[in-house]
């Protein structure tokens, strides 16, 4: 059975798992999500956070559907049972027991790179992987000299090359780079395919910003994605290769540890290739006047989507969500939806 062809990378966040659990199911069925597991919401029984909760969210939602499952190395995202997993000893022992022990239907567990490797942690962990999952999965930072050097030991330590999906990741793509760091992924993929020819091939990465207002006006404006573009401009390249299409679901790849702070209700309106923003702040109409404007948009093509339906709900005047959380959610699904629904 083929594997679909888009993967959006999600952190395990309440907002990125609420976007996911509104999809349609003909959507989860077009997509290869990657989740990049996090901990879970403090309680006082659990003021770590649990990453078993956050597993037992995925599981629910996939259904048995195939998932790529990773681990996020922000330091305000992680807990000790994610610093344990990261433990390269033994052959990354901790991580190999974990995703085995799991047993859940599709999964694709990451394999960890590690540069410094004098006990061959890399090897084993490939090596017994291999022998436990269809599918294995490699993410590449895109600036990373030594990325083919792990792609060989990948190759060496698995039945065939067609087992692996490998991931280029730009993580955050500047506006107006996508040329220049297009050039630097089609480099990073011939010299993977010097070696030999993964199964799949993805490039992906995200220019949402950590605010809209670094790209335009204050109460509305619009920006490409680049990602979008990163992509057509590496495809086009490669003639006998096929290469698919990754994005972080419009979520700025690079987490920050927020604490409060005043902010402005804003609804996001997602197309093919760009965002178009409406910000209110709260005396001025909030959600219901961005979500309002954002409806009334020329550009506005409802896709069936959860997301669609909460800007039309708001729009009437009865937002169901009135918190930056919420409407990321809104985003995402939309996002998703649309790339599914009409692929680049």
């Amino acid at each position: 059975m083929a594997l679909p062809r888009y993967i959006p990378i999600l952190k395990t966040s309440d907002a990125e798992l609420r976007a996911y659990s509104h999809l349609e199911s003909d959507v989860k069925d077009g997509v290869l999500p990657l989740f990049e597991l996090t901990k879970s919401r403090r309680t006082k029984k659990l003021p770590e956070g649990d990453i078993y909760k956050r597993v037992s969210q995925i599981n629910e939602q996939q259904e048995g559907r195939p998932f790529i499952l990773d681990l996020t190395t922000f330091p305000d995202l992680i807990n000790f049972q994610i610093e344990n997993l990261l433990d390269p000893s033994d052959g990354f022992e901790n991580w190999c027991e974990f995703v085995e022990d799991l047993e859940i239907d599709g999964l694709i567990p990451v394999i960890h790179g590690l540069d410094d490797d004098p006990d061959g942690d890399m090897e084993r962990q490939i090596a017994r992987l291999n022998a436990d999952f269809d599918h294995l999965a490699f993410r590449a930072d895109l600036f990373d000299p030594d990325t083919a050097a792990y792609v060989e030991k990948i190759f060496e330590n698995i039945d065939a090359p067609q087992k692996l999906i490998f991931i280029v990741d730009a993580s955050f793509i500047r506006q107006g780079h996508a040329n220049t760091l297009s050039g630097t992924a089609i480099n990073r993929i011939e010299e993977v395919l010097l070696i030999g020819e993964p199964g799949m091939i993805f490039v992906s990465g995200s220019s949402f910003p950590r605010s809209v207002t670094d790209y335009g006006d204050d109460w509305h404006d619009y920006f490409p994605l680049e990602e979008v573009e990163f992509y057509r401009l590496v495809r086009e390249h490669f003639d006998q290769v096929d290469i698919c299409y990754s994005d972080y679901a419009t979520v700025h790849p690079i987490r920050y540890d927020v604490r409060g702070g005043n902010w402005v209700p804003r609804v996001d309106l997602v197309l093919d290739d760009r965002i178009i923003y409406y910000r209110f702040r709260r005396d001025d109409g909030g959600y219901i006047e961005a979500a309002d404007e954002a409806a009334d948009d020329a550009n506005f093509s409802p896709l069936g989507s959860w997301g669609d339906d909460e800007i039309l709900a708001a729009a009437s005047g009865s937002p169901n969500g009135r918190s930056p959380a919420y409407w990321i959610s809104v985003r995402i699904n939309s996002h998703i939806t649309r790339k599914v629904r009409r692929p680049i």
